[in-house]
């Protein structure tokens, strides 16, 4: 909730309510179930569903209810998720909101969301797990296709009368916006990240923080490459630096993940995504040998 405390199913007796509590605990949990029509169901630690119960009294109110599962359009709420902030609304066009009637409680109670209506999701473990991307997988690599691509060049003579050894040193530094989509969130404020090799490149995938389905990474290339030539006598010789390379290539993944909770059993499980950067192989130096005119030499 806005002022930190965590949504809880309480109950007294035969009445339940949400409440916040400011500890979480493991009724605090709660599971998002994907229904018809891009709505979501919520579903509390014991099994019983959150439904917008409409209370009939001299102030119209909703609280918000566990209850048994039904069909009930009560029972199915809209999802919106931004800034890593999550909104409820439910059948009555009304958004969720931390209400206080002498405690901290959950009703369905504004036409337009303020900071009462957006909640902070969090991983329902008490004691949080660890996730690791143990893998990315990109596929289809066919539609890859670098083109040749000039970086530097550098320039020896050798206007001596015997052949002279020479070692070029070529740096190739630049940077590539890459971006990660992931089709939905998985993490719940756990970060965890994984390199992959594609061609010559090693883009990394990451999972943040802050619940980001799109975001973009910067990755640093910095390359330097040597080669040795023997220069024969009264020749210039020069050297090219050229990648092949391919800008905004776009590659769906497979990414394994890997959870482990506080002395549990690792467990497994699969996320999709799309990356996209500069995909680039074969940094090379290519020399040429030219012979030195006598006027240039005398210039």
């Amino acid at each position: 909730m806005d002022n930190s405390m965590f949504w809880d199913s309480l109950s007294s007796g035969l009445h339940w309510t949400v409440e916040g509590v400011p500890e979480k605990r493991r009724s605090s949990k709660f599971w998002l179930i994907p229904a018809p029509s891009g709505r979501v169901m919520l579903k509390n630690w014991i099994g019983l569903f959150l439904a917008a119960v409409d209370v009939y009294s001299e102030q119209k109110i909703f609280p918000i209810q566990p209850v048994q599962y039904s069909k009930k359009q009560s029972l199915r709420f809209e999802v919106f998720f931004r800034n890593n902030m999550v909104a409820f609304r439910a059948y009555n066009g009304l958004f969720l909101a931390r209400t206080f009637r002498g405690f901290n409680t959950l009703e369905a109670a504004k036409f337009f969301p303020d900071e009462t209506c957006c909640f902070l999701p969090q991983i329902g473990d008490t004691d949080l797990p660890v996730f690791e991307i143990l893998s990315v997988v990109p596929n289809d690599l066919s539609q890859i296709h670098c083109h040749q691509y000039f970086v530097d060049k550098q320039v020896f003579y050798n206007p001596r009368e015997i052949p002279t050894p020479y070692t070029f040193g070529l740096t190739w530094v630049t940077n590539s916006i890459d971006r990660v989509t992931w089709n939905h969130l998985w993490g719940l404020g756990l970060p965890s990240s994984c390199s992959f090799k594609i061609e010559d490149a090693t883009p990394i995938v990451r999972y943040t923080e802050n619940n980001e389905q799109n975001f973009s990474l910067v990755r640093p290339i910095d390359k330097f490459i040597i080669k040795r030539v023997e220069v024969p006598p009264k020749t210039k010789a020069v050297a090219t630096l050229w990648v092949d390379i391919q800008h905004n290539v776009v590659l769906p993944f497979v990414a394994t993940v890997q959870k482990v909770k506080n002395g549990g059993f690792p467990e497994r499980f699969y996320e999709r995504g799309a990356w996209r950067g500069m995909v680039y192989k074969n940094l090379r130096i290519e020399v040429t040998m030219e012979p030195i005119c006598q006027v240039c030499t005398i210039m």
